[in-house]
């Protein structure tokens, strides 16, 4: 009997435990998958979601130093909480991408 094999995840082969036409068994280790390539993903994908985090904290000041302007609480500074804002946009977008394309 003849079976196609796959995996959840992709990456390098570290360990073969059969060789060709090797018998083996249900439930059975054919080989294992080199770890770093699956945690390097799921550290990208930790980093995304800070760099999201942190954008959504962006906004949130951008629109409260903007409130202040308009009600006249505050003086007409936002340049700098736009700026950040921006860099945080553009940091996600680059996280994104790297995310994208390393896999």
């Amino acid at each position: 009997m003849n079976v196609t094999v796959g995996s959840q995840v992709s990456g390098r082969i570290s360990k073969l435990n059969v060789d060709f036409n090797s018998v083996v068994k249900s439930n059975e280790v054919i080989a294992e998958i080199d770890p770093s390539t699956y945690q390097r993903r799921s550290s990208s994908q930790r980093r995304l979601a800070n760099a999201k985090a942190n954008l959504e904290l962006q906004q949130v000041q951008a629109n409260r130093t903007s409130d202040l302007v308009t009600n006249k609480c505050s003086a007409p500074i936002t340049t700098t909480a736009i700026a950040t804002l921006h860099e945080a946009q553009a940091t996600v977008k680059i996280k994104q991408a790297s995310l994208d394309n390393r896999w």
